[in-house]
């Protein structure tokens, strides 16, 4: 599969069934005869096109142009004229990561230039493979060629899905409600989705850890994935410093696993612990972190109205969301504007993000350091 072929099987195999839409279905089919014969030609080279071949398991490197704003300039802002010794164009590599005993696939992991300082998880869409993220027109590559910050302290993870049945799922659909105001309330394997919470769960813990703050550690997705990093973002014991949801869903199953008699749980109920989950029967803490949330006004598989509703419900519950509705922004295609706001998004936490001050030695007395005799053996 190439870098575009990532995305367009993704598209099809785990979208179109829910939407319904017959002639969306024709003309779909109809792009994909027209990219299949354009596969055959030899790709030019362009920006973004991976070092070594096509973007897949085993591959390890993408070329980037840096003629975005490299020092997080404003778009649309002046900047000074470049002159050819300041194009440059960057390797990025990523190495191949898997977590043991998971039962999760390896997944790709792009360290920082310089300084680990910041960690960005991301979830890819149902159908799609851990990659989806690293191709062209993906979210970090336009993240990594317009911001430096992010380029030189963020680790990217993007932990993969399990091959469930006809393809990579976080979590089997049990009806086929998209498109509809009921798609929030999908039956759904509620064991794939604990486990998908409890693998990416590990992954971010791992992170903060690591980086020893978990203000300083990032969770995002895309449709299906979004619908993970949000769940696991209220299920972790601790506030991380984003939860990024592009085009996701705040499923029936991850409200009603933080509600109790039907309503959400109160700052009063932190207090007092944690409640029982009928469906994983592990206990459930009352974090409330930071959400970004960007929805399409023409999706039509996780439809507005829904996306407005899961906002009210995550503010009522607690959490400060930030909600952007694009106006040309459907359920499938990567939007240069949804990443522009994504980035926006990243680049205030880590802003907001406590100082990590080394521990300073301290010199002691040298009267402290000598051993002195103690009063018995006077």
């Amino acid at each position: 599969l190439d870098e575009g072929k990532v995305q367009k099987v993704g598209r099809k195999s785990s979208l179109l069934p829910k939407v319904g839409d017959k002639a969306k279905v024709r003309q779909l089919k109809k792009a994909d005869s027209k990219d299949a014969k354009e596969s055959n030609v030899k790709p030019k080279a362009s920006v973004g096109s991976p070092a070594k071949g096509p973007i897949g398991h085993g591959k390890d490197a993408i070329s980037i142009n840096l003629s975005g704003p490299g020092k997080d300039e404003k778009p649309g802002g002046k900047s000074p004229k470049k002159s050819p010794k300041d194009k440059q164009k960057v390797l990025i590599k990523w190495k191949w990561v898997k977590r043991p005993n998971s039962g999760f696939p390896a997944f790709p992991v792009v360290m920082p230039r310089k300084a680990h300082r910041f960690s960005l998880v991301v979830c890819h869409p149902m159908g799609c493979y851990s990659t989806f993220f690293l191709g062209p027109e993906g979210l970090v590559k336009d993240l990594l060629v317009q911001s430096k910050m992010i380029r030189d302290y963020c680790k990217i993870l993007c932990p993969g899905a399990r091959h469930i049945e006809w393809g990579k799922q976080w979590f089997r659909y049990r009806s086929n409600r998209g498109g509809t105001r009921q798609c929030h309330a999908e039956i759904i394997s509620t064991r794939d989705l604990q486990r998908a919470v409890d693998f990416v769960s590990g992954v971010v813990s791992s992170e903060v850890s690591t980086l020893g703050a978990a203000d300083r550690v990032l969770l995002g997705g895309y449709s299906q994935g979004g619908c993970i990093s949000l769940a696991v973002g209220l299920a972790l014991p601790f506030d991380i410093g984003l939860i990024i949801s592009q085009r996701g869903m705040l499923m029936k199953q991850t409200m009603d696993r933080h509600s109790v008699n039907g309503e959400t749980v109160s700052q009063t109920d932190k207090a007092g612990g944690t409640h029982s989950d009928k469906t994983s029967k592990k206990p459930v803490y009352h974090s409330k972190p930071r959400i970004f949330m960007s929805a399409g006004v023409l999706d039509d598989v996780y439809l507005l109205e829904n996306q407005a509703d899961g906002r009210s419900w995550l503010e009522k519950y607690g959490c400060k969301v930030e909600f952007q509705a694009v106006k040309t922004l459907d359920h499938y295609e990567n939007s240069h504007e949804e990443h522009a706001l994504v980035r926006k998004a990243v680049l205030a936490t880590f802003k907001r993000a406590r100082k990590i001050e080394s521990p300073k030695k301290v010199k002691r007395p040298l009267s402290k350091t000598l051993s002195e005799p103690s009063d018995s053996s006077r």
